[in-house]
């Protein structure tokens, strides 16, 4: 029967960014558990990292760091998940726009002009959602909005 080992693992800060000592330890390597098992121990978390000693400035480039690091996981996460999706999709014999694309969408259509400023044709509104500027200062004038009505 095969033995596990111990390898002994040296972790250094990246070019000296961090106040972060080297730190040496010990990672146990077994034959009978897969690689994903065999996962390291990490000497920093949030247990044991002193935030403390780190300056505003050196905090915010940590940040940006972090952000970073996040951003390029999530799309590396994004990618493996349509790889996964597209090959259970060929399995049952689809494409991925098949099963994700459904039907598309139609354009919604402007809506009737029901509103037109007398003076500026080019100033309409079909009634629907905010009122434009120039209706909200007509209104202000005391004037009715049925004066601007198209019907």
């Amino acid at each position: 029967m095969q033995m596990g080992s111990f390898i002994v693992r040296l972790m250094s800060s990246k070019k000296n960014e961090y106040p972060m000592p080297n730190v040496c330890f010990l990672q146990w390597v077994s034959p009978i558990l897969s690689p994903a098992e065999n996962l390291p121990f990490n000497p920093v978390n949030e247990a044991n990292m002193d935030l403390s000693n780190y300056t505003t400035e050196q905090l915010n480039q940590l940040k940006k760091d972090i952000d970073k690091e996040i951003n390029g996981r999530r799309k590396e996460d994004a990618k493996k998940a349509q790889q996964e999706l597209k090959q259970v999709a060929e399995r049952y014999g689809f494409s991925l726009t098949d099963l994700m694309g459904g039907q598309p969408s139609r354009p919604r259509a402007k809506g009737k002009v029901r509103f037109q400023h007398p003076a500026d044709a080019s100033k309409t509104w079909s009634g629907r959602g905010r009122k434009p500027g120039w209706v909200k200062e007509w209104e202000g004038s005391g004037r009715s909005l049925d004066e601007l009505r198209v019907d």
